[in-house]
């Protein structure tokens, strides 16, 4: 019985994880003035004006 349950969940669990929605990828521009540690960096990465760029 026990076989019979991995049998059909298997499938279904991949079915599952191949509808997942990958997260969108996050930009450093982004992740530096979402943290509050990298402030100076980020304020620096402003003042060069490299906050564009670093978008992609």
């Amino acid at each position: 019985m026990l076989n019979l349950r991995v049998l059909f969940a298997a499938p279904l669990l991949a079915v599952l994880a191949g509808c997942a929605t990958p997260l969108a990828p996050v930009s450093v521009a982004d992740t530096l003035a979402r943290d509050p540690q990298l402030s100076t960096l980020n304020g620096l990465v402003q003042q060069a004006g490299l906050a564009d760029m670093l978008r992609g």
